[in-house]
This record gives structure tokens, C-alpha cells and sequence, in this order.
């Protein structure tokens, strides 16, 4: 039981998410409630305390030399391979302790010749924020070989050096859990694409990674260009699935591969991909058709008395795909028409006035495609 400010603290969920592992069997879960013994919860020692009690037993008014150190037995048999979480509520104390460890949770086991630690942590005035810290209390630590078939033990340690006077401090909600670590690094794995990289421009090529998945996230990935290319650059570990790999040489082939990673403390790093190669796009096509300026295979000639016919000379460029040629009438003659953008190198303008001069000009365009 706790009394006083209340205050939310993520520091279990956060050292969850970074070390990677899933809640297990819970060993032991005593939040101090059964008596105001210690005693009465199954806790042996004593505190040697001057102030009076506060809410419960692991949490009173203490008074400058106070101390005091207590055990309980869970009865769990440590079994091979345990990894053994231990999390509990530590109250405030107050900013007045300078220097010292005032509280340290201890998971150990007594080999009958002895208490042997697995290990310990402590927390002094420093370290706790006002109020209540839910979960502030944390340690995990992985069972040794000598430690398997004995009971998993818990204890707790007091001091005080009484700068501040009287002051409230203390423990409640003690969790002693069976964890399971991640070790398994994201799916699928090896990783894949879900976009392989395909050209953007000449400079630039775009990829996208199948999505993974993993127990402990965010996962990343790691885009990497494996023939050192020129100009290439791998991402480094980021969050997005995407990446994009600019500054690269046109008409250029590049090989990619993506693997993925958990956020482990220690990451669980997957196997990269199978190489996916690409080729960036070519220069583009700056140059007009030749020969430029156009000319006239067959100049504008009179076909009768109301039609003049002409041939451009044909064009040669660079891009595949068909030139295009525009006649055009530049003097807005009587009837005269342009013939727009055509394929065909001939024109003829009809509907025209007897016995009236007419003036032509001819150009050309490719197929490159406006950006």
C-alpha cells in the first residue's frame, strides 16, 4: 500500500524495449499489504528504525543512522538458462541524501555454505524523482551454472545518514519475474524487397524493403550499395523501409542489398538480402534533332493554283522514337494553314489563292519526354 504524490515513471518500459524480452512467469509479487510486520509477508531481518511507520512496513519515516536489511525466500527452484527480472517501487527521499547507496536489491541464492550474489542494484537520493516511481526499482540478470536448483532469493538493503532530518522513503510492489530474452532478429530474414531499386532519374535510384517484424521494435534497416559504385552511399540503420540513393552516374549499373536489425540493446542483426542490380537512366536528351536548323529536301513548290507542296530533309537524333517535323506559313497568307507536329517529312497546304506568294519554314522535334 502507498500513500502520498503519485508519480508515473517509464524507466521499466523503457529498459524493456532496449533489452528485448517478454514477460514470463511471475515469481513473486508482494506489494508489503499482508501486515505491518515484515514478518507477516514472509520477509525475515529487521529494520532498526527511530520514526514512526508509514503506510507499511517497507516504508517509513526515517531518522539520521537508521538502517535496516530484509529476505524473503520466493521457493522458486533457479532452473537453466533463467533470466530473472526484478522490479520494484522506490518512494522519493526527499534531495537530501548527498552521497551513499540508501536503498540496494539484491537477487541471490544460499548454497548452504554461503550467499552467493547474481546482482545487485542501488539507487541513492540522486536518482529518484519526488513522490512515488512506479517500476524505478529494476534489474535482470541471467542464472549461473551454480545457481541452478536453489531457491531464487530477494533482499533489500536501508541506510540513511539523516542530512535532511526526518524523512520518508521506502520500497512496495516487489516483482520477482522469469523473462525470455529476444534473440531473434527481425522477419523475414534474410530480409527482402518489397520495391526492388529501380531508377529515378540518371542520378538517383529508389528502393523499398519488405516491412519487418520483431517482438522488440522499432525496426531498422540498413540499405547498403555492395560494388561501391561511384557516388553511391548507404543509408546507415534507419527506421523508414524506404531510401533513396541519389548523386550516382547516369547509365550506370549498381547493386543493392537491405537487412534489418531489432532494438535490442545489443542488437539482433538479420541476414542482407540477395544483390538487386539496377541501372540508373541515361544522360538525358538535350540536343534537337539534326540537322538543326531543318531544311527542305524538296523546297515549297506550286502543285496547280491553290496547293504548294514541300519535303523537310529527314532528321537524325539520339533518342529512339520517331522525329517530328512543323511546317509553318509565316506570313498568315490568304488560306494558308501550319501543319502541325507530324511524323511525315511531307507537307501539303491547300485551299490557297490563285496567283499569291506564300512564304514556309520547317522544324523539327524528337521523342524525348518533357520532365
Amino acid at each position: 500500500m502507498k500513500t502520498g504524490t503519485l508519480t508515473s515513471f517509464a524507466f521499466v518500459a523503457l529498459m524493456v524495449a532496449c533489452v528485448g524480452l517478454s514477460q514470463g512467469a511471475v515469481i513473486m509479487n508482494d506489494g508489503f499489504e499482508a501486515a505491518e510486520t515484515l514478518a507477516g509477508n514472509g520477509w525475515t531481518g529487521a529494520w532498526n528504525f527511530s520514526g514512526a511507520t508509514y503506510g507499511n512496513p517497507a516504508n517509513y519515516i526515517w531518522s539520521a543512522g537508521d538502517k535496516g536489511t530484509t529476505t524473503k525466500d520466493t521457493g522458486y527452484a533457479i532452473q537453466s538458462g533463467d533470466n530473472l527480472e526484478l522490479v520494484f517501487d522506490i518512494r522519493d527521499m526527499d534531495d537530501e541524501i548527498a552521497t551513499g547507496e540508501l536503498v540496494i536489491g539484491t537477487l541471490f541464492y544460499n548454497a548452504g555454505a554461503g550467499d552467493v550474489v547474481l546482482d545487485s542494484v542501488g539507487y541513492d537520493d540522486g536518482d529518484v524523482p519526488g513522490g512515488w516511481n512506479n517500476g524505478l526499482g529494476y534489474l535482470l540478470v541471467t542464472a549461473t551454472a551454480g545457481s541452478v536448483g536453489y531457491d531464487l532469493q530477494v533482499s533489500f538493503e536501508f541506510t540513511y545518514d539523516g542530512l535532511g532530518g526526518q524523512q520518508r522513503f521506502g520500497i512496495d510492489n516487489v516483482i520477482v519475474s522469469e523473462v525470455v530474452l529476444d534473440v531473434i532478429p527481425p522477419t523475414p530474414n534474410p530480409a527482402t524487397f518489397s520495391s526492388a531499386p529501380s531508377p529515378y532519374s540518371d542520378t538517383a535510384i529508389i528502393m523499398t524493403a519488405t516491412t519487418g517484424s520483431d517482438q522488440t521494435g522499432p525496426v531498422e534497416y540498413y540499405f547498403n550499395e555492395t560494388t561501391s559504385g561511384p557516388g553511391a552511399t548507404d543509408s546507415g540503420w534507419q527506421t523508414s523501409a524506404s531510401y533513396s540513393d541519389s548523386g550516382l552516374d547516369a547509365d550506370t549499373q549498381y547493386t543493392y542489398t537491405v537487412q534489418m536489425r531489432d532494438s535490442v540493446t545489443t542488437p539482433n542483426v538479420g541476414s542482407a538480402s540477395s544483390g538487386a542490380n539496377v541501372t540508373t537512366n541515361a544522360d538525358p536528351d538535350t540536343t534537337a534533332p539534326t540537322p538543326n536548323p531543318a531544311t527542305f529536301a524538296s523546297a515549297p513548290s506550286a502543285n496547280g493554283s491553290s496547293v504548294i507542296h514541300m519535303t523537310a530533309t529527314t532528321g537524325s537524333d539520339a533518342t529512339p522514337g520517331p522525329i517530328e517535323y512543323y511546317f509553318s506559313e509565316t506570313t498568315s497568307g490568304p488560306g494558308a494553314t501550319d501543319s502541325g507536329w507530324q511524323t511525315s517529312v511531307s507537307y501539303t497546304d491547300s485551299g490557297l489563292d490563285a496567283d499569291t506568294q506564300y512564304t514556309y519554314t520547317v522544324q523539327m522535334r524528337d521523342a524525348v519526354i518533357p520532365t
